[in-house]
């Protein structure tokens, strides 16, 4: 029996006859932007990790050029010498063996909400995901919670909390159409606008804006943010920029300003 041969495209899609392409992600492992497999390159072979990437993606999306022999990782996700043959082969190993994508995550959803909001998913996916995080993108009280939770706060306005769940809504719609125009916009306050310039830099935009996969990352990522901020009040960092740190951190000090 032969061998099956890697030129790109993801193996697990392929069982599912979807044509999905790898790109490699910010540990320079080829990853499926769909179901997170990840392959890496290791003395001519393919090697199939038994672990899942999670999306992140480096912004020269490079593909993969070469054709190689797919092959089976041990528990350490090291290479073996157990060739993948045939599909029934690759189907067993990643049934058996490959972590398998968690049931609930807060990507699942996001995604679910939005294949529910477009009538291309069903309700009940949605709601199984929303009932075991309790959260309902489409409860507007939520609102009045974060007002509250400012004033408790005593919140500096700069980064009041209300207003946050409308902007989630606002960028539900922006994963739904994968578009990332006026991010950053005038009006925002500093949470927003940080966020957006965290996960939309400005040397880097043009390329992010030029692949849907890469506006789906980062949409998602700060969607990822937005509800830890909004539902488990957390506090997430807002900049990678060590100086602007220590200007939020002045700045959200200082109460009712």
């Amino acid at each position: 029996m032969k061998s099956i041969i890697f030129s790109g495209e993801c193996p697990e899609c392929l069982i599912a006859n979807k044509n999905i392409t790898l790109y490699e992600n910010e540990r320079n492992i080829w990853e499926c932007p769909k179901c997170h497999l990840q392959i890496i390159i290791e003395k001519d072979l393919a090697t199939i990790l038994r672990s899942r990437g999670n999306g992140s993606f480096l912004i020269h999306l490079k593909k993969f050029k070469l054709d190689c022999v797919l092959c089976e990782a041990d528990e350490n996700d090291y290479q073996t010498s157990t060739m993948i043959l045939g599909f029934d082969h690759l189907e067993n190993y990643i049934k058996t063996s490959v972590l398998p994508l968690p049931k609930f995550s807060l990507e699942r959803l996001i995604d679910s909400y939005i294949s529910y909001k477009s009538n291309s998913g069903s309700k009940e996916t949605y709601f199984e995901q929303m009932n075991h995080f309790q959260i309902d993108f489409d409860d507007d009280s939520m609102e009045d919670i974060l007002q509250q939770r400012d004033v408790d706060n005593q919140a500096n306005p700069l980064y009041a909390h209300s207003g946050l769940h409308r902007f989630l809504k606002r960028i539900l719609q922006k994963y739904k159409d994968r578009e990332i125009s006026w991010l950053p916009e005038m009006g925002m306050n500093k949470i927003q606008y940080y966020l957006c310039v965290k996960h939309f830099p400005s040397d880097e935009r043009e390329k992010i804006n030029s692949h849907e996969i890469l506006i789906e990352q980062r949409l998602k990522e700060l969607l990822i943010d937005l509800i830890e901020i909004i539902y488990l009040n957390e506090n997430v960092i807002l900049s990678y920029d060590p100086n602007i740190l220590i200007e939020i951190q002045k700045e959200s000090n200082l109460r009712n300003q």
